[in-house]
């Protein structure tokens, strides 16, 4: 009687460890999951803020510039009227001098 009862207390002991190895099992299987996805999520989030950081940049360059392109042909607009002004004004002083 005794050895029935300790034949069935192994037994069962043997199916809960057989039952924890299995679950250990699916719980390395889950962790190892969920490394990769975090690992992969981490890098397209690097990724992701590497190219936010580059098309900041250039947004920074090319508005630097194009103020700066747009300053220079203000300049240059701005003289070319003073130098127009300058000229008629030089005319109309050149005609009256003549009459």
């Amino acid at each position: 009687m005794e050895v029935l009862r300790e034949r069935e207390l192994r037994e069962t002991l043997e199916k809960q460890l057989l039952e924890e190895q299995r679950t250990r099992i699916l719980y390395q299987k889950r962790l190892k999951k969920e490394k990769r996805s975090r690992r992969r999520f981490q890098e397209q989030l690097e990724a992701e803020v590497k190219k936010r950081a580059q098309y900041e940049e250039a947004l920074r360059t090319t508005s630097a510039d194009t103020i700066r392109l747009l300053n220079d042909t203000l300049s240059q607009e701005l003289e070319r009227e003073r130098n127009s002004i300058a000229e008629s004004e030089n005319n109309g002083h050149d005609c009256q001098m003549s009459v």
